[in-house]
């Protein structure tokens, strides 16, 4: 009898250490559902914050009216479609004929290459066609009389200052 109380005892205390485990257990996950309901409305308000923000944004970007200047020529729908080409004379051109300050008409293009030997493969033979027509010096190479190849003439746009009047 003694021991079938001593089991009773026993399986109460184990019941109690149950129920008292499920008590403990049941608070942190409160704890934790709290502590990551806190965390999700947090986020929620930064989210809406955010979104106020952009929505302001958008709208004073488009309140702001663009500035537009009205075109000179009286053909407006023309000059709308055509990017602004600087024309320039060759007596303009004849006055840039120094290393330091080259201009150069390549095709009916007008180059500035000035300082540009250091980055010309064929170094300073560039500046034989300083404040002329260098069409033939490009197209026939000084030292090979071959053409520059098309990496050349693409680099052209680099040093483009408008087209010859």
């Amino acid at each position: 009898m003694l021991l079938l109380m001593y089991m009773k005892y026993d399986g109460l205390l184990i019941s109690v250490l149950i129920l008292y485990s499920i008590v403990i257990l049941s608070g942190c996950v409160s704890e934790q559902q709290t502590q990551n309901q806190q965390q999700e409305t947090k986020v929620n308000e930064e989210n809406k914050n955010n979104q106020q923000q952009i929505t302001q944004n958008l709208n004073n970007t488009q309140t702001q009216q663009p500035i537009v200047t009205e075109p000179k020529n009286e053909n407006k729908d023309e000059e709308l479609n055509q990017p602004q080409v600087r024309k320039i004379s060759m007596t303009e051109v004849a006055k840039h004929n120094k290393p330091e300050d080259c201009w150069s008409v390549i095709h009916g293009k007008v180059y500035n290459f000035s300082n540009a030997a250091a980055k010309h493969p064929g170094g300073e033979a560039i500046y034989l066609s300083c404040g002329k027509d260098g069409t033939n010096l490009f197209e026939s190479k000084p030292n090979s009389g071959r053409p520059h190849s098309q990496r050349a003439r693409e680099y052209l746009q680099y040093y483009y200052l408008g087209e010859l009047e």
